[in-house]
């Protein structure tokens, strides 16, 4: 892996190109039935290949003239990538994952489907997740009206709705702002514990807005400090390493604020363990199309750090690979279609709004 100072000089592509081979299970989902025939078969996850490893006499930039100018590129190489996924007028991809937190080791497959622009995308986002001999599937679909979550498990199954309209209404004139000590961090998928003496859920959950929402998030949360590129299978990718912006560790732990802001080392177990404290994303040369994302912790004294090309003394507590992408290719609007059957439905629009740091309106 090659690390770039000051002088990171991407030259980014106007319009991506098609990539094969075509995703030809994405035209054959059905869309009737209980929620879970609506679920396709995914077929054991493969392993995530490990990742570059960074060079080991890498040297660490320094002085607040690099980091500046480490930070700008690093926001312009996002905000380009952001800007691609945002003005695609589809795109399909194959997603991988794998998760190591609250003692489970969980990998996952499946497909992510994203149709139209801005306030009028349409996304489908399903994965099936595997943790020993237990399986767990996810559906999560924005019809342009609401955004439907669908978790089965050996717990059983959940259906949530959040209206889109409300949350819209909400953003446009929130009567209160909620308190900026427990923020949701965009930049990383939705992770959840299962309940104590249950086995693991669905682990791995976008947020509404899709893969531009994710690059939006990450380049609003994190401080990057290393930039470089690297070959990650058959491409060149620029390679991003991010630290957790300070004011969303001390709004995690505020208790630790004197340490954060000196940045001394704070105690890991003052933060949530789903937090990352660092992320390595990587992004295409060829297309800015973002195709694997490691969320790392410091590990602990028993746990394994360095790993899958995890930075010396970090491990990664998710991984999330996007590949084998198709853009501009048409999808069957039912994909983006949900009517559920057999099942009662949860209104998370408030809980939605609440962990955004905004109040709902009255109904």
């Amino acid at each position: 892996m090659i690390w770039l100072g000051g002088s990171f000089s991407p030259i980014f592509a106007q319009s991506p190109p098609a990539r094969t081979p075509s995703l030809a299970t994405a035209q054959s989902f059905s869309n009737t039935g209980t929620p879970a025939a609506r679920l396709v078969p995914v077929a054991s996850p493969a392993a995530i290949a490990p990742g570059p490893t960074p060079a080991t006499t890498l040297q660490p930039t320094s002085g607040p003239a690099v980091t500046a100018s480490i930070q700008q590129q690093a926001e312009t190489l996002l905000g380009r990538s952001e800007q691609m996924l945002d003005q695609i007028g589809s795109l399909s991809a194959k997603i991988r994952h794998q998760v190591d937190l609250f003692d489970n080791q969980i990998s996952g497959a499946g497909l992510y489907l994203q149709q139209g622009r801005g306030a009028q995308r349409l996304s489908r986002f399903e994965l099936k997740s595997q943790a020993g001999e237990t399986s767990s599937l996810l559906l999560q679909i924005c019809d342009g009206r609401y955004f439907w979550t669908y978790r089965e498990s050996p717990v059983g199954r959940v259906l949530t709705q959040v209206n889109l309209e409300r949350v819209q209404m909400a953003l446009e004139h929130p009567p209160t702002v909620a308190s900026a000590t427990a923020p949701v961090i965009a930049a990383t998928p939705v992770i959840a514990a299962a309940p104590a003496g249950a086995a693991p859920q669905s682990a791995l959950a976008l947020s509404i807005g899709g893969l531009p929402r994710l690059v939006a998030g990450v380049r609003q949360n994190f401080q990057f400090t290393r930039l470089g590129e690297t070959q990650l299978g058959q491409q060149r990718v620029w390679v991003l390493d991010g630290q957790l912006a300070p004011a969303l560790l001390i709004a995690a732990a505020p208790d630790q604020k004197g340490n954060i802001e000196a940045g001394k080392t704070i105690d890991l177990k003052k933060l949530p363990p789903q937090l990352p404290e660092r992320l390595n994303l990587y992004i295409s040369q060829a297309d800015l199309m973002p195709c694997r994302i490691d969320y790392l912790r410091r590990a602990g004294k028993n746990e394994t750090a360095g790993q899958g090309g995890a930075p010396e003394g970090y491990r990664a507590i998710v991984t999330l690979e996007i590949f084998d992408v198709q853009f501009n290719s048409p999808i069957d609007p039912r994909q983006f279609a949900y009517q559920p059957k057999g099942i009662n439905v949860s209104d998370a629009t408030e809980a939605y709004l609440k962990s955004i740091g905004v109040q709902a309106a009255p109904k």
